[in-house]
């Protein structure tokens, strides 16, 4: 973090209605505080295109064409427009907090997105909770917009919009995350126009809330505000509304963390590039050896911020392996990582995460990045747990050393869809679609003994069920696999010639021998498959036996199961 660095507060009118000259204009005002040494840059809320006062003004019915135009001019995220921002931003070499509409599919947001000196965007976040009219054209903000504080080479940079300021909890977490600078934006806030005009909606108030953050946190205040001239009444759609008529609504400033106002404020109604531009030098070492006794960061101890920050704040989120996050419903399938099947995060907050298993972390935090696990790591792990699970701590050790006696390919891993269709190790990592379950597979313990275990995922919870080898998964249901189980045309040919070799009954569970031997068996597969499994491996490791005293053997076994006509 720099010891001495300048920062810009911005006070100046949106282009209304008008998403490239918004653009321009941003652009201006970044160059111009640049040019005038500024390193961090704060823009008002939603200064392209406009904060829309026309929503208090207006009826819905009276709205609606403006409300649609609105629409069409706010921001993309990932746009042209926004290429032009960011790289201007890269050309300055400062660190810009933007404030603007932001227009994702079919909804608006009240979006800040942080964009550093290289031209990327490494923060972005969304207004929580829009206030009042503003819920009827905003969208509340996700869970992951509780993470407003970025580590910037200028210091740790925040950001909340407007009455966000209300929200102690959304204050005290930022605290809690050593900020140094704060940007706080606000639209244009107007004076009460007589006495009956509540007093929380006047630039004295709403000041108030952003210059107690200063003192709170221990931090820098940039306070950007826009104005709104007469000129442009007509252009905002508030012609004629009484609570705009005053003056511009500017009440931009800039706090230290003592509180002190280190600016002389402009006059609410100035628009203009370089007097709507602040400048404050800030000696970040003097100040934070003064105020840091002082400081609700430093007095509060962090778990308690942590778990308040949890309470009943977001909402469901679903996080890749890499720490993106996802909106709910869009990951519900799990998420395709070399470490996990699945995660999910709940607003108690948890994460359920299908390899092990539960994991308590805020809101806010990613799952990191783990390497991919080797197939013998992983089988080993599931064989001990398995094995623990079943058996007992007490008959663990033993168990495992009679498991280990089992030759290769007496014990290994299948996957089962809910219809109970089998699949190699890896075709079904990412789990199978159903509506009761994320994944269901099955874990062979050991085919010596027949036992094996299903573990699935049902609404977060990790169910298990004890089951012989060839059973499968009951829960019906459809599944959206594609995969066709039939035998393929060769397959059925070597079936035709061995019941003409060997007779009908023995030819075909000769030909399912082999066939689980190849792949896992099918749902459909005969009951004394397991026992046929055994035989031919005992007649296998025994070198005495032929192909022919195999053979015999399976015909027997085709014979004793001959009237059970269900299990054929």
């Amino acid at each position: 973090m720099s010891k001495t660095l300048k920062v810009a507060a911005i006070q100046a009118e949106p282009v209304w209605q008008d998403l490239q000259g918004g653009v321009e204009k941003s652009i201006r005002l970044i160059q111009d505080a640049a040019s005038n040494g500024a390193n961090v840059i704060g823009f008002p809320e939603v200064f392209i295109p406009g904060y829309p006062w026309s929503i208090w003004a207006n009826s819905p019915v009276e709205n609606a064409a403006w409300i649609n135009e609105y629409f069409k001019n706010s921001l993309e995220r990932e746009s042209p427009e926004m290429d032009q921002i960011r790289a201007a931003v890269r050309e300055a070499g400062v660190f810009v907090v933007l404030g603007y509409s932001e227009r994702y599919k079919g909804t608006l947001y009240i979006a800040q997105s942080y964009i550093d000196e290289t031209g990327t965007i490494v923060l972005h976040r969304r207004k929580i909770k829009p206030t009042h009219v503003e819920r009827a054209i905003y969208g509340d903000g996700q869970g992951e917009s509780l993470n407003n504080v970025y580590p910037s080479k200028f210091g740790k940079v925040a950001g909340l919009n407007c009455w966000e300021h209300t929200q102690a909890l959304l204050r005290y977490y930022e605290y809690s995350q050593d900020v140094d600078i704060h940007v706080s934006s606000w639209p244009s806030i107007f004076p009460e126009n007589n006495q009956d005009w509540p007093y929380h909606i006047t630039p004295d108030c709403c000041k108030a809330f952003s210059h107690i953050v200063s003192m709170e946190g221990a931090c820098f205040v940039i306070l950007s505000s826009q104005i709104l001239t007469e000129e442009n009444h007509e252009k905002a759609n508030v012609k004629g509304f009484d609570y705009t008529k005053k003056n511009g609504g500017g009440f931009t400033m800039i706090f230290s963390p003592f509180g002190k106002e280190l600016v002389k404020a402009l006059d609410p109604g100035v628009e203009g590039i370089f007097k709507a531009i602040h400048f404050a030098t800030m000696k970040f070492d003097l100040a934070i050896a003064l105020v840091s006794v002082l400081s609700v960061a430093e007095a509060a101890t962090p778990k308690i911020v942590v778990s308040l920050s949890s309470m009943g704040i977001g909402s469901s989120t679903y996080y890749d392996t890499g720490g993106k996050s996802h909106g709910l419903g869009g990951w519900t399938d799990g998420c395709k990582g070399t470490s996990y099947d699945w995660i999910s995060q709940s607003s108690f907050p948890q994460l359920f995460i299908s390899s092990n298993h539960l994991i308590k972390l805020p809101i806010h935090h990613n799952v990191p990045t783990h390497k991919p696990t080797s197939t013998f790591t992983m089988k080993l792990v599931l064989l001990v747990i398995a094995l623990v699970s079943l058996l007992g701590v007490a008959d663990a050790a033993k168990a495992m050393i009679e498991t280990t006696k089992v030759k290769p390919g007496n014990y290994t891993y299948r996957y089962y869809d809910t219809k109970g269709h089998v699949h190699p190790l890896g075709e079904f990592y990412n789990g199978c679609r159903h509506p009761d379950y994320d994944w269901v597979y099955q874990v062979c313990v050991d085919l010596k003994r027949k036992r094996a275990r299903l573990q699935y995922a049902d609404g977060g919870r990790r169910c298990f069920k004890q089951v012989t080898r060839s059973k499968s998964v009951e829960c019906g249901g459809d599944t959206n696999t594609n995969t066709n189980f039939t035998m393929s045309t060769n397959k059925q040919l070597t079936l035709n010639q061995k019941k003409r070799k060997h007779g009908e009954a023995a030819g075909e569970i000769l030909c399912q021998l082999e066939q689980y031997k190849e792949e896992p068996v099918s749902p459909k597969s005969k009951r004394p498959c397991d026992k046929l499994y055994q035989t031919a491996n005992k007649v296998k490791n025994d070198s005495h036996q032929t192909d022919e005293s195999l053979l015999e053997s399976l015909s027997r076994l085709a014979e004793e199961a001959e009237p059970d006509k269900d299990d054929r």
